[in-house]
């Protein structure tokens, strides 16, 4: 195993890629979009790494908030800090390496680059998850595995441990993971990585980084599910931050309902605007249209804004799971959007569920 790491880690990186610290600098297209770059941070991560990816960032108005890691590891505080101050600044975190783009010019602090793939390994992994935004896209390797003093790498027969060592080490594997909770990541990833010693390697796979919520979009929405609420039933979908939901559900008294709340909104102003928006009168509400009269903007408990739509029948074919996606010549395009693209996984089999199962009005 540890012949395995040593030649994959040589057939993957440069030569020059891990010979000091880590180091950043600014990579991307030689256009220099503004959505299109990110900085590169290649190398070990070590003590000074937290600081100096703070000075490098501080040093400009304007950067582009995606950090791009390419490492075998280093220290696991130095690691933890390093992401406690990515997620404090907002940065979304990807794996990769970049190489510089043949005849392009280079800018600023950086270089026209494209993006390659790369690894992320050992303490690298728990810097990774102060992203607010995670993604391992392509063929990148993300990997994780029981961190050890380098005294016992180098020689782990010999006695050579204190009690104050073993306090060391318990304390730091409390703070990690209280970490990686904090992260808003499966803390079942640190039961993972005592499967591999310091000479091996415990790579995730895209399912297991899906569900331990290694991989993380804010803005995704999660499947749908069903809750009983008031002697009835309502299906739920929202986003992974919890700021936008939507939630189907039928009343005794007023029959079937969709409500959308967002609570990225200052206020209803754009909710009552885009109410006045409707083609012939109506809205498009999962597949089917919704009269304007019937069609109510609120402001919920806990700030944000809420639309309320109500449905004609209980029996819709559900052919979207989208509030105010265009699906109508007539219906005007600066009133449409994605942003309300809800989940279609157990998306018809939850709603008609709720939609067939009132609640109590009392």
């Amino acid at each position: 195993m540890r012949l395995f790491t040593i030649l994959y880690i040589l057939v993957l990186t440069s030569s020059h890629a891990f010979a000091a610290e880590m180091r950043f600098e600014f990579g991307g297209p030689a256009d220099r979009c503004p959505d299109c770059g990110w900085i590169q941070g290649n190398g070990e991560i070590t003590a000074s790494t937290p600081g100096d990816f703070e000075q490098f960032i501080h040093r400009f108005k304007f950067f582009p908030k995606i950090l791009r890691l390419q490492s075998i590891g280093g220290e696991v505080r130095a690691s933890i800090e390093l992401g406690q101050k990515l997620r404090a600044e907002g940065f979304a975190t990807e794996v990769g390496s970049d190489a510089p783009i043949p005849n392009a010019l280079n800018f600023g602090e950086g270089r026209a680059s494209e993006s390659r793939p790369g690894f992320c390994i050992s303490a690298c992994a728990y810097a990774f998850l102060g992203g607010i935004r995670r993604s391992l896209n392509g063929q990148v390797r993300y990997g994780v595995h029981r961190f050890f003093p380098k005294s016992a790498i180098v020689g782990p027969k010999p006695h050579q441990f204190t009690g104050e060592d073993f306090d060391r080490i318990q304390r730091l594997s409390a703070d990690l993971i209280r970490y990686v909770i904090q992260m808003g990541v499966d803390p079942r990833l640190i039961a993972l990585a005592s499967e591999a010693g310091p000479d091996g390697i415990r790579w995730i796979n895209a399912e297991e980084a899906r569900e331990l919520r290694i991989i993380y979009d804010p803005d995704a929405w999660r499947p749908w599910r069903v809750e009983t609420y008031r002697g009835g039933a309502v299906a739920i979908s929202e986003t992974n931050d919890g700021k936008i939901k939507l939630v189907a559900l039928c009343t005794q008294r007023m029959g079937p309902e969709v409500v959308l709340t967002d609570r990225t909104q200052s206020d209803e102003s754009w909710f009552k605007q885009i109410r006045r928006c409707a083609s012939h009168g109506k809205h498009p509400v999962f597949g089917t249209f919704v009269d304007q009269s019937q069609v109510d903007v609120f402001r919920p408990d806990g700030g944000g804004a809420a639309i309320r739509f109500r449905l004609a029948t209980k029996k819709l074919s559900l052919t979207s799971a989208a509030v105010f996606e265009q699906f109508s010549d007539s219906y005007p395009a600066t009133c449409t959007t994605t942003r309300y693209r809800g989940s279609t996984e157990n998306f018809a089999p939850a709603v008609n569920l709720a939609f067939r199962n009132c609640t109590n009005d009392n």
